[in-house]
């Protein structure tokens, strides 16, 4: 459990690259597992939390255990239902993947093996990239710069925001902000050429090779402009969940209304960077395969296993699982078709041990019923008899034993035809 977890820690926090490595969407044996299994159980627990916020730990214990008890029934009941419906919602992607691949087939020609290829091809280059220690520390330099450059980019924008506005309706702040603004731009200016000076133009194009040391350094910078605007989308989607979960009063919600407000004006400051750094490279250098621009809202809108948020093609520009959008369409499918039949033998062999359970059951519970009929042939009370029978069947319920338990059947007849004798006698 404390694997799976670290996992989901791991695919929704850090970067694009380390979902190779922790996603199960992206790894052998999850099916169409999203990770999400203990947050669900932890928001079917999190209504106790305001209840048992002033009991003792033994009320605590209690309730918990109350709950999961009732979770566990539930799931028992509806468990058929259920892996019916989720085998029918596997069937109909497991079918649109099959779809996507026909016609990625019939645009293009790249079978199913070319595609099993191509992807076994990024994950082996991605996580080299990831292993190379010495890159990784040079990377961070990068990253400060990059960081230095954006704060840059911000303060210019602000300063051009403040110039636009008459000089009447500036506030004491934004008049403070103005005289500070210049000698911010000055100080950022001279870390960035410091920074760019220790890093030299042979790191640049090392990382990037068969490219010019102007588009290597492009390029690094786009990467690392990229993965924090993932990261902030990131935090969007968490805040999200926690703004959507149930059981929290009217303080957290304008707490997270609050929040929420933050970190959509972080992923629109990334938003704006990464677009800013796209269209200066696709004007400068005119790739072959223009890097995409999506709009603010697009970036709202796209899934966290969308093809955008994929640093393939500024890494491996030339590689057809990072530039060709049919190899990356039909890879995509391919990871869908070979997940959801996985899912779809999961569904399978949790459903015959379902049936499984229930024959053995059946068959323990009418054992019970026979082995009464047979002790108790020519009693005249039916009373004992239907008592004999929910006795036999609470027992079940409550033993773990494969088998009925004779100490305790013959423990229940001794007792009722006990009862049986007083009544003769009375």
């Amino acid at each position: 459990m404390l694997k799976f977890g670290t996992s989901v820690f791991h695919a929704h926090v850090h970067q694009w690259a380390c979902q190779l490595q922790y996603n199960p969407r992206l790894n052998e044996g999850w099916g169409m597992s999203d990770g999400e299994g203990l947050e669900r159980i932890w928001s079917f627990l999190s209504p106790l939390i305001s209840q048992l916020r002033y009991s003792t730990k033994n009320h605590r214990l209690s309730a918990l255990d109350l709950r999961s008890q009732h979770h566990n029934e539930h799931g028992k009941i509806s468990a058929i239902r259920l892996l019916y419906e989720r085998g029918q919602h596997i069937q109909k992607i497991n079918q649109e993947a099959c779809d996507t691949l026909q016609q990625v087939e019939q645009r293009s020609g790249h079978t199913l093996v070319y595609l099993k290829g191509q992807w076994e091809r990024q994950r082996q280059q991605q996580l080299q990239a990831m292993d190379n220690g010495t890159e990784t520390e040079m990377m961070k330099q990068v990253e400060d710069l990059v960081v230095l450059e954006d704060k840059l980019f911000e303060a210019q924008q602000e300063m051009q925001e403040l110039q636009r506005t008459r000089r009447r309706t500036h506030t004491v702040e934004q008049g403070i902000q103005i005289e500070q603004l210049p000698n911010t731009l000055i100080s950022l200016e001279s870390k960035i050429d410091q920074l760019i000076g220790e890093l030299g133009s042979d790191y640049f194009r090392n990382l990037t090779p068969n490219t010019t040391y102007s588009q290597a350094k492009a390029l690094i910078k786009l990467k690392i402009t990229k993965s924090k605007l993932y990261e902030a989308k990131v935090g969007v989607i968490e805040m999200q969940k926690r703004w959507d979960a149930r059981g929290s009063g009217t303080r957290l919600q304008a707490q997270f209304r609050r929040q929420m407000s933050g970190k959509m004006k972080h992923l629109k400051n990334k938003w704006a960077s990464y677009n800013h750094r796209a269209n200066d490279y696709n004007t400068k250098f005119t790739p072959e395969i223009y890097l995409p621009t999506p709009t603010l809202d697009e970036v709202k809108a796209y899934q966290m296993d969308h093809a955008f948020w994929s640093i393939g093609l500024l890494d491996h520009p030339h590689e057809p699982w990072a530039a060709d959008t049919d190899t990356q369409q039909g890879i995509q499918a391919y990871l869908l078709l070979t997940h959801t039949e996985d899912e779809l033998r999961r569904i399978s062999r949790e459903a015959r041990q379902a049936v499984e359970w229930a024959i053995q059951k059946g068959q323990k519970l009418q054992l019970v019923y026979q082995v009464f009929q047979i002790a108790t042939p020519q009693s005249n009370l039916p009373q004992q008899r239907t008592s004999n029978y929910y006795f036999a069947v609470n027992y079940k319920a409550a033993s773990e034993d494969p088998l009925p338990n004779a100490d305790v059947l013959a423990l229940s007849l001794c007792y009722t035809t006990g009862m049986e004798s007083e009544v003769d006698e009375s």
